[in-house]
Parts: C-alpha cells; structure tokens; sequence
C-alpha cells in the first residue's frame, strides 16, 4: 500500500473522502490502486453516487440504465464499470442453492404472452419494531412484472385476498389465470368459486416447489432486498404507507434486465 506521505496527498485524502463521502479505509484502498479521477471522471462519479445514494443495491449495469435515464447521460459500460469498481460500490455476490430438479419441470406452467394474461400471487412475512407480525400479501403481472397490490396487515384470509383481486379486476381487467402455491387462504372454497365465476384459471404449483412460479419467487427476492431489508416500521400503517411509494417506485423507475432494461409501467402500457 502506498503511503500518504506529504501534506498535498493529506488534503487530497480530506476532499476526496469529504466529496465523495469514500470511509478511510476505501480512501487506502483506492490509493493502492494509484487512481487519479480526472474532472470528467469526477463528474461522473458524483452521478454514480447520487444513484447509488437512491438505489443502494443496483449494480453498474443498472447505473448505467440509470445515467442515461436521470441525468441523460449515454456512457459506455466498461467505464461504468471502472469508475464503480474504484469507488468500492460492488455489491456481495450472492451464493446460488443448488437444486436437485429437473429443469423440465417448469414447463406445467405457460409463458405469459401479454399483460393481463397471467396474474401471480404469494404472502411474505415481516415485523414492525415492536415484534408485531405483517402477514403481506403481492400480486403482481408476470408479462410486465408490474406490481399490481403490496398490502399487509396481521392477519390476512381467503376473503380478504378475494376482496382484493376483485377490486383490481374493477381497474385493470381480469387475467385469463392466476398462479399460487397451495396455501389454505388460496384453496378455499369463497375464493376457488369467486374466480370459477369470473372464469379466471386458477393453477397451483406443487407443495413444496415454489421455483415452479419463478416470477413471483424473484419478485419476492427484490422486494426482500430492496424494500424490506432496507426500513423499519413502527407499525402496520407505517408499513402500509412505505409500501405504497415502493409500488410506486417499483413500478415506475426500476429497470428490468429480462424488460431488456425497461420499467414495468412501460412495458404494461405498451402492450395493453
């Protein structure tokens, strides 16, 4: 490591930690590696940081979707990536499970074809901070990814979840069929006859085979690490409101690899 060793390189370690908010360590870590931001490259990074400052858990690709999106900026990729790398903003790769499955085994489910084709559903859990449980409940539209509802509250049953789907047939139409796993709030009997009589397909998963619904399962991954991991909530009304501008921003800003970098709402109203 390359020591600072004059009262020049000393100021250029207080500006540069102070304008880019770079921990000392990092500061060490990016003065053993020699770099030297020029004026444009220091721009740039400002960019980076504000974007990162919004979406803590995008990678460069993302921020590059996001430079040209915010600030109009087209810059090549490979220089994203530079300038991401230097300032230590990769994020921790995550360790795949293996499954012991055939790949095959998806194929009982169709491939949505248009918005409002395929709707998926599922529960997730959390806790405010003082411990009370928020049971939630998303749906989203597996051709857009859109999320359609987040909503939470203690407890959460088959005609609360019919009650809800009724109110978004009202506003965006009904879907041909909708996917879920085998809980008891999905198999009950109200909610089996609500969408018989609405002639929506109702499909099941196998117990005990969530990767089969692969959209709502990476769904639930990003609203884990984006929404739920990174606030708090004092209670159900707070987490309520927070989710509310999540759908919002889900919905509207963030870009999708698999939408070839698109937001769900541009993809929903495009196709419909």
């Amino acid at each position: 490591m390359r020591a600072i060793r004059n009262e020049s390189d000393r100021r250029r370690q207080k500006i540069l930690q102070k304008l880019f908010a770079i921990p000392k360590s990092n500061f060490y870590r990016m003065i053993s590696k020699n770099i030297d931001l020029n004026a444009s490259d220091m721009e740039l990074s400002r960019m980076i940081r504000k974007i990162i400052e919004l979406y803590p858990r995008y990678g460069y690709r993302r921020v590059k979707v996001a430079l040209k999106r915010m600030f109009f900026l087209n810059v090549n990729h490979k220089k994203v990536y530079r300038i991401y790398s230097e300032l230590c903003l990769q994020l921790p790769q995550k360790r795949r499970k293996r499954n012991n499955y055939r790949s095959t085994a998806v194929s009982s489910i169709p491939d949505p074809q248009y918005p409002n084709h395929q709707w998926s559903m599922d529960f997730m859990f959390d806790r405010t901070e003082n411990g009370q449980q928020i049971k939630i409940l998303n749906i989203i539209d597996n051709y857009s990814r859109k999320l359609l509802l987040t909503i939470g509250k203690s407890s959460l049953r088959a005609c609360d979840v019919s009650s809800y789907l009724q109110t978004l047939f009202d506003f965006y139409g009904k879907p041909r069929s909708i996917i879920s796993d085998n809980g008891p709030e999905f198999r009950a009997e109200l909610l089996t006859k609500m969408l018989r009589n609405s002639r929506i397909e109702q499909l099941f998963i196998y117990p005990g085979k969530p990767w089969l619904n692969g959209y709502i399962e990476s769904f639930n991954g990003k609203y884990r690490d984006e929404f739920l991991n990174m606030e708090s909530f004092a209670n159900l009304i707070e987490f309520n409101e927070k989710a509310l501008a999540f759908t919002a921003e889900y919905n509207q800003n963030r870009v999708h690899s698999a939408l070839k970098y698109a937001t769900p709402h541009e993809v929903f109203e495009k196709c419909s």
